[in-house]
């Protein structure tokens, strides 16, 4: 049941782009986010109003060295995506997408629970966990 709810939301028009690119695989983030915005259509106001509230950071990544492979690939999920937001948001919301896997795999190897967590991060000064 699952697998099926996920073929007809968004895996159908995804499955597509990664089969065009086959034998090459898109990195994770990148997916993730083509995935976010493919199924951005369908998701509820205050859902997409929640995803466009993260904080990005982007100013912060874009004084680091790897900001031309960051704005890379937001421009690849802007155009696997065929989404029709606008590119620099699309790089906004890939540099979320990247904190939250920072978030997460940081987590998981400092054994945190990050629900319970609040999380800052700088690329320049490396990141803080504080309790709530």
């Amino acid at each position: 049941m699952c697998q099926r709810a996920d073929w007809n939301a968004v895996h159908k028009k995804e499955c597509k782009t990664f089969a065009r690119l086959y034998p090459r695989v898109l990195p994770a983030s990148v997916r993730a986010l083509v995935r976010l915005l493919l199924k951005q259509p369908s998701l509820p106001t205050d859902t997409w109003d929640a995803v466009m509230a993260l904080q990005s950071h982007s100013t912060e990544f874009g004084a680091t060295e790897h900001w031309g492979e960051i704005c890379l690939m937001a421009k690849g999920a802007h155009q696997y995506s065929g989404t029709l937001l606008a590119e620099p948001l699309v790089l906004s919301l890939y540099c979320a997408v990247c904190l939250l896997r920072i978030i997460s795999s940081c987590g998981a190897l400092m054994g945190l629970d990050t629900g319970e967590y609040a999380y800052s991060y700088h690329p320049h000064t490396r990141s803080y966990w504080y309790l709530l």
